[in-house]
């Protein structure tokens, strides 16, 4: 299941105001909202410091892949991403789940973007 979990970090900023523009959680940070909830209950992830909202939005596809990969040759702004999502309910029906890669198989769902954030 993929849950979306909205995050207020920092002091509050003023858009108008870039002395007040807002950073990017660090690697340890990010590290502490990597939960998982019970079952379908996604109260508890709701309570963590910092949080605004939590939603589920999907519980038949598995996110198998989530790279990113900045290519200095390309832009050294560019970020691109490799999404990669297994639909599981169809999967399940042909494929050993769990024992066989799938990485690369009819079900999965594989997305390439670019992303060129301004700072």
């Amino acid at each position: 299941m993929l849950v979306r979990k909205v995050i207020d970090s920092g002091p509050p900023t003023i858009p108008a105001d870039e002395t007040t523009e807002e950073t990017l959680l660090g690697a340890g940070p990010v590290t502490a909202y990597l939960t998982r909830p019970q079952g379908y209950d996604l109260s508890s992830l709701a309570t963590e410091p910092g949080v605004r909202s939590v939603e589920l939005r999907g519980n038949s596809l598995l996110l198998a892949s989530f790279r990113r990969a900045p290519d200095p040759a390309v832009s050294s702004h560019e970020v691109e991403l490799d999404l990669r999502a297994l639909i599981i309910p169809a999967a399940r029906r042909e494929l050993a789940v769990g024992q066989v890669s799938l990485a690369d198989n009819p079900f999965t769902i594989r997305k390439l973007l670019s992303v060129f954030p301004q700072n």
